[in-house]
């Protein structure tokens, strides 16, 4: 079996053929040249960094804006207070009667005796509260108390967005 010679540097190895069969004739360029060339380059790196660092700096302070505006808007998410929709209503330029007939009509409340109670699609969302009112004392001289719909601020942000979506405010 004879052994041929140009296997390995045949064309099923390109990489292993000569260089000089590849590649065109090197330009020649002094050392005065590449190091103008290394230098603009650097020049080039240095400006692309700094505009990445502003950048970054712009960033980290949008972001400290925004995560302060979070932490507000958990806070007040998370907030226990329960508001009467009449304060709501006037938030939004509306009345008291207007609001729960508007909620009634989109099938987000019911009147249940002397209250206003959301249907259970929407009672599991924590948007209202039921609170006692003193309207009155008795003859005895003891508080005469009723029920009342109170909403909270995930409720008053729920109202919001319908009127938003309905548009009935703007955003």
């Amino acid at each position: 079996m004879k052994k041929d010679s140009n296997v390995v540097q045949g064309s099923l190895f390109p990489e292993l053929e000569p260089q000089e069969a590849h590649s065109a004739k090197p330009s020649k360029r002094t050392a005065k040249q590449v190091n103008e060339e290394l230098k603009d380059e650097n020049k080039q790196l240095k400006a692309e960094i700094e505009a990445k660092n502003a950048e970054i700096e712009s960033l980290k302070k949008e972001n400290a804006a925004l995560l302060s505006k979070a932490e507000a808007f958990d806070d007040l998410i998370s907030c226990k207070t329960l508001f009467p929709l009449t304060t709501i209503a006037k938030a939004f330029g509306r009345t008291a009667i207007w609001m729960n007939e508007y909620l009634a009509k989109k099938g987000i409340q019911f009147k249940n005796g002397e209250i206003w109670t959301l249907y259970s699609k929407y009672d599991k969302y924590g948007y209202t509260g039921v609170g006692w009112y003193e309207y009155g004392k008795d003859i005895k001289g003891r508080a005469l108390v009723r029920p009342h719909t109170y909403w909270t601020v995930r409720g008053m942000n729920f109202i919001r967005e319908l009127l938003i979506k309905d548009g009935l405010i703007n955003d």
